[in-house]
């Protein structure tokens, strides 16, 4: 069906032209053969408006836009909305699950920056005891060999 068929008129506002497919669709005829009928119609009419009478044409005039050819319309551009916006979820799917690994690296690296530093201020305060225990212990052994060799 037409419908399926991209449409483009400079001028014509997307609305307009889903109007005009959901009427063609209704009125059970092609597009094209829609909007030529609907143009020669009011072309017809606005030449009568100013007396100048074209030659009769027989074919019928083209179906009114109803409430119903409008809701279904809505009811399209709804759904082309929708799917645009599953295809947006889709595309950015995986660099959202990125940001998730990078933001779950940064808590768990954080979390370490938060440990407690207590227990190596303790090693470290034992480990400089201890150093300066053998150090006393050192200059006590060589005062002691100092206290030999210098009698």
């Amino acid at each position: 069906m037409d419908s399926l068929v991209p449409w483009c008129v400079d001028g014509v506002e997307p609305e307009a032209q889903e109007a005009a497919k959901l009427s063609a669709r209704k009125a059970g005829v092609p597009l094209g053969l829609w909007l030529s009928q609907t143009i020669l119609s009011a072309a017809a009419n606005e030449l009568k408006r100013n007396n100048q009478v074209p030659a009769p044409r027989a074919d019928p005039p083209p179906p009114a836009l109803t409430s119903e050819v409008l809701l279904e319309s809505i009811q399209r551009l709804a759904n082309r909305i929708e799917s645009a916006e599953e295809r947006t979820v889709e595309g950015i799917r995986p660099l959202a699950e990125k940001v998730q690994q990078l933001t779950q690296r940064v808590e768990e690296v954080s979390s370490r920056a938060n440990l407690s530093t207590a227990p190596m201020e303790r090693a470290l305060s034992r480990m400089s005891d201890r150093l300066e225990k053998l150090e006393a212990e050192r200059a006590e052994h060589q005062g002691g060999r100092r206290g030999l060799f210098s009698r």
